[in-house]
């Protein structure tokens, strides 16, 4: 209740009535109760409140106040079981000081006290002085040895013109009394060594000369020789008295500061770790300096948080914490401790990691593992502070620059930004000398903080990831915001690392209720910033959490996005902070926008963002027209449903869409392949439906009633998606499978209810579990990663003796899981579905979530799970609240309603509907140049000329192409870079006129061979000097006329010229491909290492990335390779030409992601366009067959690599896939073809034999 500063965050008498409750019980059990301390706590509040200096208005009017409160108490305070005679003696002492300021004549001690204040403060201490007498007059004259006026008599006299006051000649005596004043020293000096004792901040020097202060305020006007004896008598009490309780004051004083010594200590180890496990992973990673030149099948990845268009999440990270979560567990220790238990979730890999380690064990800290620096080793392991800023984008780049930050500000209230809504009268704080922040944790924050940076505001926050909240603080400031985690506020608006607070003094912003279903803490929780420039925000969207209206959902233009739990009252605030701070969510294109829809429209009451009516199409007309497909749509409905990745207790939802999992091919034509969209998944199978509405039929009492129903209908208990729906579904992906083990008590659920088949879960959802009601989640429609066990996990093995690895996938499929999200995907934007996908939309999002068109519809949830139930959740007492929030959080929440009325049909012909062969007849001027290429025709005339060889082609509105060594810049086209110039400089032209805005010299060391630009100020650059430079364009000088280049990062990996760079801002990754025949993919975000492409025969000519589905296209001489986003290699091909031509060029078809006729195009130096198209085919064969068909392609093709070992044993069948050049846009024609084979093994643990299935890819051949 008490603040470091010493003054009372609560009124007088709110404190005052909270002491006297604990004195009245003490009064009542003194046996039980130390009566006497409590009421000397009691007294030290009063003369507490007393004690401050009346020199502003607000200080006098609580001494008046408290002046006030004790008259009107004193038969309760001045009890005659309260013998606490210091205290009459020390408040006698006060009444003297403050009547004698307030009959004071001399104006200039008042400093702008009206007389009105005088008065108050000398009638309020004579009231009080009245009372003392009327009630301890004895007490009062035994303590001070003289004779004091009687109660009565001081009326008689108070009604007389003569007032007595505690000024009287009698009462003056009180303030030279030798006694008195030798006790008032005593305690002041007393209160004041052990106050100034706990302040850790002041030194020696500081304190005296405070105490001599304090001294000197009370012997002012004193005779000299009364004042000689009072120094006299208070160094005799200092010597017998009080010198050991200073002794002992000084001993607590030196052991605080010997805590804080240790602390700092502890945490400048901890920083000089944390940069030196950096430099280590830089030195030692893949790629490095001292790392290893291939990866290792030990390297753990997990799903980065980083969204591509349309808001699919399909890059993946390394996991350097995979082998502590999942460490090796020997048999011994599995016999011994888990006998008749859950085993502990393990990997295969995780022996062989083990071994590793011990194999380094004795080694040096450099030599040591990746993995192991970067996750086993214990003290990086405990590492607190992550100095390393996580920017938005790269303006700021991701350096640690030593900033300052204000230390002083107050509260979350009192700082304000002055350029947004401010607090009339409170100016916003400086900022202080980083040399003056000695406490570590100031310190670890200033570090992060950009140079020169003003907090502005601040409140406590929640970053919620998956299941899991981590504490800390929002910070905005002039230009960015910070998001810290590990961090607290303190009352006085300090910071204090939550791992240093007591858990009775941290009240952290989830609810405590939902903590114990989050991931443990490490023992340091680290220290780790989040950082952006608020012209890097794209959209803010207000969210629920557990049903509350308390969180913001922040989207920035880098990908990434953060859920920020606040405390309820305070979300409003800093949302309209960051509204009035961000100019991005005024305006900007519909296409380019989060939820699809522009700021300020809205759907319905409660939901922001949805133009619905307006001058320009809207969302669903735009839908309607055929304009956005299917799985944008419904992306869009569910961001502005507040379902949200970074929650899984409201994950996004997607329909199934197909019913048919058990044919061997699938015909997208025939509606009977799909599902009913007009019912719930409940409602899918005749049989089941009638249990759950004999269900409904029958009330069901809930628990804790909150809209006075005791007895509620509904046809469901479970959610169509909940957190144990979606961590089920992602088991095999981290870092969904470490929720889940949270989720299912630290250990994998029995083999046969996970999740291993799509046949099985569609069964289950649709017609046999009655507790199983699940829709599917967005990954089902992009990311074939999560079907594959590509971490080896343990899972378990069934009844029925098959050990769970992959996901079975249906026969249709190829037992590849890309070909199932293709098919997937491809019949979600079918034409059945489009023309019934509004059916479903009503369901979830439209008119029959709720009311009697939900009971018509068999779509009743429990009543828990919709908003208006539980909206009084934070009056309910614990055992309510606790109750329902473990329901929502296990079993889910209902999206918000964004329709009221039913939703419209989709007109239908579309455009962007997969059955393209029909819309082509239907709409002859659009052609798929792929689809229909034997049209194609060289153009008679140029479209375009430019001087000397072409070295980039940018098709926009119109097609602009430019001369080699030059590249223009985005988004405007209207400025060029230029490179390879003889005095080895580099040039920045308009790209019409060809003025030279700015000349750049010394930029590499050699040459520059490439460059790529992902915005118009920052330029990646490669050369001979075997590194990727990040340049960021700057205006500089007085007029901000002057044009520089400054370096921001270089990127290390090659070890010979970069010739090739490309960038995808969708999927924010940078390629680079070398002489040295590598190409390295590397975050954007960060300017850090990903992974590498190897397996080239020769030097990189030519590289692009498929900014719709992420694939990665990389070109040598001969060799054409195709690699998915994550670095698998999916096909290469062999191109026939002369010996001194060679690929120079490639782009990849990018209309529609699901097609499975999709081309890429490369252009070679012999003056020949080549388009390869990809075709499955499965046929299966004897591993006989399998043999000689091997044979015989190594004999009649030179062309053709070996087989390769896959990563995984549990995917099924083997893979061929070949390449063939549809057409030649030359006068030559070729027909190369090129196949790779895969083998995967595949386990049958009935029969324990291996089935080889060969996939390959069909050779349609040149089309005439």
């Amino acid at each position: 209740m008490q603040t470091s500063t010493g003054s009372y965050t609560d009124p007088s008498i709110t404190v005052y009535n909270f002491m006297k409750t604990i004195v009245e019980r003490a009064r009542k059990n003194a046996k039980d109760y130390p009566l006497s301390e409590i009421h000397r706590s009691f007294h030290r509040v009063i003369i507490h409140q007393l004690s401050g200096s009346p020199t502003t208005s607000k200080d006098c009017t609580i001494i008046v106040d408290t002046l006030c409160l004790v008259s009107s108490q004193a038969s309760f305070i001045f009890h005659e079981a309260n013998q606490d005679v210091e205290f009459l003696g020390m408040l006698v002492h006060r009444l003297i000081e403050l009547e004698s300021v307030g009959s004071s004549d001399n104006q200039a001690e008042l400093k702008g006290y009206v007389p009105s204040s005088k008065r108050k403060l000398c009638n309020a201490a004579n009231r009080l002085w009245m009372k003392l007498l009327e009630l301890k007059r004895e007490t009062l004259q035994e303590f001070f040895s003289i004779s004091l006026p009687s109660a009565s008599s001081s009326k008689t006299l108070t009604e007389s013109s003569g007032i007595p006051s505690v000024t009287d000649s009698t009462l003056f005596k009180l303030h030279n009394c030798e006694a008195h004043r030798t006790a008032i020293l005593s305690k002041m000096f007393e209160e004041f060594t052990f106050e100034e004792a706990s302040d850790v901040g002041l030194t020696q020097s500081q304190k005296l000369r405070s105490l001599g202060r304090m001294m000197s305020k009370r012997v002012v006007d004193v005779d000299p020789k009364e004042k000689a004896r009072e120094i006299w008598f208070f160094i005799h009490e200092y010597v017998s008295v009080h010198c050991p309780r200073l002794i002992k004051a000084v001993h607590s004083l030196e052991r605080l500061l010997q805590k804080k010594y240790k602390r700092n200590c502890d945490y400048s180890l901890r920083f000089t770790a944390s940069k030196w496990s950096h430099i280590v992973y830089e030195l030692t990673r893949e790629r490095g300096l001292w790392g290893p030149a291939e990866p290792s099948f030990l390297d753990k990845w997990m799903l980065d948080s980083v969204e591509g268009p349309s808001r699919m999440r399909k890059r993946m990270c390394r996991n350097p914490h995979f082998y502590q979560h999942y460490p090796f567990v020997s048999r011994k220790v599995l016999r011994e401790e888990y006998i008749g238990q859950h085993k502990p979730p393990r990997s295969h890999d995780s022996v062989f990691q083990h071994c590793r380690s011990q194999i380094f064990k004795e080694t040096s800290y450099l030599s040591l593992p990746v993995a192991q620096v970067h996750g086993q080793d214990d003290l990086v392991a405990s590492l607190p502070i992550d100095y390393g800023i996580e920017p938005s984008g790269l303006t700021e780049g991701n350096k640690t620059v030593p900033g300052s930050y204000a230390e002083g500000t107050k509260s979350e209230e009192d700082t304000e930004d002055v350029s947004s809504p401010t607090v009339e009268g409170i100016s916003p704080p400086e900022p202080i000398n980083q040399e003056k922040t000695d406490d570590p944790v100031n310190q670890a924050v200033t570090r992060m903080l950009v140079s020169d940076e003003k907090i502005r505001f601040q409140c406590k926050c929640a970053k919620l990831e998956g299941l899991d909240a981590k504490e800390g603080v929002l910070l905005l400031g002039k230009c960015h915001f910070y998001v810290i985690e590990g961090i607290t506020l303190m009352e006085d608006g300090g910071f204090i690392d939550i791992e240093s607070i007591s858990s009775l003094d941290f009240v952290p912003v989830v609810p405590k209720e939902l903590r114990k279903h989050m991931q443990p803490s490490s023992i340091h929780p680290p220290i780790k910033c989040n950082q952006w420039n608020y012209d890097a925000i794209k959209e803010i969207h207000k969210r629920r959490y557990v049903l509350r209206e308390c969180a913001l959902e922040i989207f920035s233009d880098d990908g990434r996005n953060h859920f920020l739990i606040f405390e309820k009252e305070k979300m409003p605030k800093v949302y309209q902070k960051l509204e009035a701070l961000t100019p991005k969510l005024q305006g900007g294109q519909l296409e380019d926008l989060v939820a699809g829809v522009k700021a300020g429209a809205n759907v319905e009451e409660g939901s922001s963002r949805f133009l619905l009516f307006a001058t320009e199409k809207s969302l669903v007309q735009k839908w309607e027209n055929g304009e956005i497909t299917n799985f944008q749509y419904l992306m869009h409905l569910n961001t502005l449903a507040g379902r949200s990745y970074n929650d899984l207790m409201q994950y996004p939802i997607f329909p199934w869409v197909l019913k048919d999992y058990e044919s061997e091919s699938i015909d997208l034509s025939d509606p009977e392949v799909f599902r009913d969209l007009s019912k719930p998944m409940g409602a899918q199978s005749e049989t089941r439906l009638n249990k759950f509405i004999k269900k409904y039929e029958e009330p069901m009492p809930i628990p804790f009633p909150t809209d006075g129903k005791e007895y509620h209908k509904y046809h469901y208990n479970t959610h169509y998606c909940s957190a144990m729906t979606v961590a089920g579904y992602m088991i095999r992906m981290e870092p969904y499978t470490r929720h889940y083990l949270n989720l299912q008590g630290g250990h994998f659920d029995w083999a046969d209810r996970a999740f291993h088949s799509i046949s099985n879960s569609w069964k289950s959802a649709s017609e046999q579990d009655t507790s199983d009601v699940r829709e599917l989640i967005p990954e089902f429609y992009y990311l074939p990663d999560f079907l594959t066990n590509e971490n080896r996990f343990l899972l378990g093995v069934k009844q029925s003796m098959h050990l769970l690895g992959d996901v079975i996938l249906p026969p249709w499929a190829k037992g590849d899981p890309r070909e199932f999200i293709r098919i997937n995907r491809e019949a979600l934007e079918s034409d059945y579905v489009s023309l019934h996908l509004h059916e479903w939309i009503d369901l979830i999002f439209g008119c029959k979530q709720s009311g009697q068109a939900a009971i018509d519809a068999h779509n009743v949830f429990n009543p828990y799970f919709y908003e208006e139930n539980v909206k009084d959740i934070d009056k309910m007492d614990d055992s309510s609240r606790g109750y329902i929030l473990n329901i929502i959080h296990n079993f889910g929440q209902m999206p918000k309603q964004l329709f009221k009325k039913p939703h419209h049909r989709r007109r239908l012909p579309t455009l962007l509907t997969p059955s393209i062969e029909s819309q082509l007849s239907a709409s002859s001027w659009w052609k798929v140049f792929y689809r229909d290429i034997h049209l194609l025709e060289i153009s008679k005339e140029p479209v375009l000329k430019v001087r000397s060889e072409i070295g980039q082609i940018v098709a926009e509105k119109h097609p602009m192409a430019i001369e080699k060594n030059k590249l223009l810049l985005p988004s405007s086209y209207s400025k060029f870079f230029g490179w390879g110039y003889n005095d080895r400089s580099a040039r920045l032209c308009t790209a019409e006129q060809e003025r030279t805005l700015a000349i750049f010299e010394g930029l590499h060391q050699g040459q520059i061979l490439c460059a790529t630009a992902p915005s118009e100020t920052i330029i990646l650059t490669g050369g001979d000097s075997t590194v990727v430079c990040v340049w960021e364009l700057k205006k500089e000088g007085r007029d901000k006329g002057k044009l520089t280049m400054q370096l921001t990062q270089v990127l290390y990996g090659h070890t010979d010229g970069v010739v090739c760079l490309t960038v995808s801002k969708t999927y924010r990754l940078i390629v680079s491909g070398s002489a040295d025949a590598t190409c390295i993919i590397w975050d954007l975000n960060k300017m850090t290492f990903i992974r590498q492409l190897s397996n080239h025969a020769g030097p990189i000519t030519a590289l692009t990335i498929n900014d719709l589905t992420g694939d990665i296209v990389t070109c040598t001489r001969n060799n054409v390779h195709l690699w998915s986003i994550n670095g698998e290699e999916l096909v290469f091909a062999t191109i026939t030409q002369g010996p001194y031509s060679s690929i120079t060029c490639c782009a990849m078809s990018e209309l529609f992601a699901y097609d499975k006729d999709n081309v890429i195009v490369v252009g070679c130096s012999d003056g020949v366009v080549r388009v390869f198209s990809m075709t499955y085919v499965n046929e299966t064969h004897s591993k006989q067959q399998k043999e000689e068909k091997k044979m015989e392609k190594n004999r009649s093709s030179d062309s053709l690599v070996e087989p390769r070992r896959s990563k995984g044993e549990d995917q099924s069948g083997m893979e061929e896939e070949n390449i063939t050049s549809e057409k030649d846009l030359s006068i030559h024609s070729e027909n190369p073809m090129v196949s790779k084979e895969e083998t995967n093994v595949s386990k049958n643990s009935s029969a324990l034999e291996k089935e080889q299935t060969l996939k390959k890819w069909e050779a349609l051949g040149p089309k005439q």
